[in-house]
């Protein structure tokens, strides 16, 4: 089985406050880590078309769709790049946790090693020596 956890950011909300986050590779709006401020009003529905449209290039140009929710209990924005396989997120300043997309394989087999053996080298070439 595999399955894929797409790439996400946890980042406080700074309602009133803004923060600026860094355009993502492959944008064709702006160079690679062009920074641009974004004046944060707590709603995630504009945050979503910011990180989406601004950060990444929009939804057309790189096929990721970013989808924003907000905890009010923790005051954190959960962000989710689906579709993202570049090797980083966009940078958040501050305080902010990311991973990118991760694949997780699992087999019910005695056999996994030989079983992925091939999926493995095609990952990491320098496997295969």
């Amino acid at each position: 089985m595999l399955e894929i956890i797409p790439a996400f950011s946890v980042f406080p909300i700074n309602k009133g406050q803004g923060r600026t986050i860094y355009t993502s590779a492959g944008n064709p709006l702006y160079p690679t880590n062009t920074p641009l401020y974004y004046s944060d009003n707590g709603d995630s529905t504009e945050l979503t078309d910011f990180m989406e449209n601004q950060i990444l290039g929009g939804y057309d140009n790189t096929g990721v769709k970013v989808k924003v929710s907000a905890d009010w209990n923790s005051e954190m924005y959960n962000v989710i790049f689906d579709g993202l396989t570049a090797t980083s997120t966009p940078y958040v300043e501050g305080e902010t946790s990311s991973s990118t997309t991760q694949f997780k394989f699992s087999a019910s087999t005695d056999n996994m090693v030989a079983m992925f053996s091939p999926w493995m080298q095609w990952l990491d070439p320098g496997l295969a020596s």
